[in-house]
């Protein structure tokens, strides 16, 4: 097994553990909104900030997740052009 399929397997794992942090997130994201749609109960100015605060973490939420798979995309065509380079190699 050549160097860069050692890199490639670590590169793989790596892109494993991007993809289970994303649908941890995007599981915690569906609970929270169940969370905030029982927050449409609160009356009052703390139901209003409660609220407020919520769409400001989701918003947050929401940013952490796009780098998350934005990072994940980037991982998997830099997986690709190593392969491509290991296959132009073998010959």
């Amino acid at each position: 097994m050549s160097k860069i399929l050692v890199e490639i397997d670590d590169l793989r794992q790596a892109k494993n553990q991007l993809d289970q942090v994303i649908h941890k997130l995007n599981q915690d994201e569906a609970y929270l909104k169940t969370v905030y749609g029982r927050l449409f109960g609160w009356k009052g100015v703390a139901g209003e900030e409660m609220r407020k605060r919520m769409n400001i973490f989701f918003n947050d939420l929401s940013k952490w997740n796009d780098r998350f798979e934005g990072r994940r995309d980037e991982l998997v065509k830099y997986i690709d052009r190593m392969k491509q380079v290991d296959e132009m190699f073998r010959y």
